[in-house]
């Protein structure tokens, strides 16, 4: 199958060249019989694209909430420890 870019085709008028409009991902071919294809990413590049996307936010949250975690538990333990501290002076 040959495809001509659109580009090359700006003598078949205004209306086709107006449809015809480059995109970030897409470009618009006309075929041999006429008709217009679009060729655009292929879904095994989408696909990978979204999983590392998914990772990155994956990672990000990890982080993010392990700080917090992390935070959490060490503001308990001190809380806990004075608490502690304070029943021992109580008792004695």
């Amino acid at each position: 199958m040959t495809f001509k870019h659109v580009s090359d085709l700006s003598n078949r008028g205004p209306l086709l060249n107006k449809a015809c409009a480059k995109s970030f991902y897409t470009e618009f071919y006309i075929n041999k019989e006429g008709e217009m294809v679009a060729k655009g990413i292929t879904s095994v590049i989408a696909v990978i694209l979204l999983l590392l996307i998914t990772i990155a936010v994956i990672g990000f949250a990890t982080g993010f909430f392990q700080t917090i975690v992390q935070t959490s538990g060490t503001q308990a333990t001190d809380a806990a420890q004075q608490t502690g501290d304070r029943l021992q002076k109580t008792v004695e």
